[in-house]
């Protein structure tokens, strides 16, 4: 089935949809809430993508990563991530907006000589794919790993994204959520009734704020998901998924810590205890 077109209500700009829920294996998953310890307090907030007007970050950020013309949302996704994660402690993003084409021509199977391969990815297919060949074309940036992250728990949804400092969400869109289309950022997507199979996306969480709402980047923009929206949508009764990604992109050249200031070898140990329980 071909993946949905989208038309920004402003600029006129196109965009697609093609997040896919049944992956083709079934990955055998480790769980966050295993990883990370509920009785550690983490801030009410968080601002990793506060980042300064001209920076790398910024720009990484509003990029759509050819998800304007390809249902690629799920490595276009990953590679916000993988960005995200450099910008966080101050460094040059270190991919370029193309590599999410080779990304989807190497994990998902599109081939651009034939645009009927054009049919999106599944989140489970590509997370494997990253951890066994990377996210660049030339196989590096490897993640080191990846888990389940509870939707119903948003606390824990927030813990994932101080820890680890991110969240990869796969949705059944709502309809209200893209007719009207969010014109600019800021924009805020909360309960509005039940999702439409056909408007599977792929977005990333990267901050949260204290009434719980989840910043997400879409399409190049900065969207609110509400607390009750995820709790709502983020599960598999709503054709809903949340995992968490880790890798040691995360960390600073310079200090060896993550942006939340922890330890390298503490999150890779625990996170390599967290694999084999899987």
């Amino acid at each position: 089935m071909p993946v949905k077109t989208l038309v920004h209500p402003v600029t006129g700009q196109t965009l697609r949809l093609g997040r896919k829920f049944a992956p083709s294996r079934p990955q055998r998953m480790a769980r966050f809430g295993a990883f990370s310890s509920p009785k550690t307090p983490i801030p009410t907030s968080t601002r990793y993508t506060n980042y300064p007007a001209g920076s790398s970050g910024e720009a990484w950020f509003k990029a759509v990563l050819s998800n304007d013309k390809l249902g690629d949302c799920t490595c276009a996704g990953a590679l916000h991530i993988a960005g995200a994660w450099f910008a966080n402690v101050g460094e040059a993003v270190p991919f370029k907006p193309e590599d999410a084409v080779s990304l989807y021509e190497r994990a998902c199977g599109y081939d651009p000589s034939d645009p009927s391969t054009d049919q999106g990815g599944n989140e489970q297919d590509v997370l494997a794919f990253l951890h066994a060949h990377g996210l660049a074309p030339n196989g590096s940036h490897k993640i080191a790993g990846f888990c389940a992250v509870d939707g119903r728990d948003v606390e824990e949804v927030h813990r994932a994204i101080y820890e680890l400092e991110n969240v990869y969400f796969g949705l059944a869109l709502p309809d209200a959520w893209i007719n009207p289309f969010p014109a600019a950022d800021g924009a805020t997507w909360d309960v509005a009734g039940d999702v439409d199979p056909s408007n599977g996306h792929c977005v990333v969480g990267l901050d949260y704020r204290e009434d719980g709402a989840v910043l997400i980047n879409t399409w190049g923009m900065r969207v609110w998901l509400t607390a009750d929206a995820i709790r709502n949508y983020a599960v598999p009764a709503a054709q809903g998924e949340v995992y968490a990604l880790y890798s040691d992109d995360a960390l600073s050249r310079a200090t060896q810590k993550s942006a939340g200031g922890f330890d390298a070898a503490g999150l890779k140990a625990a996170f390599a205890e967290l694999q084999r329980a899987a």
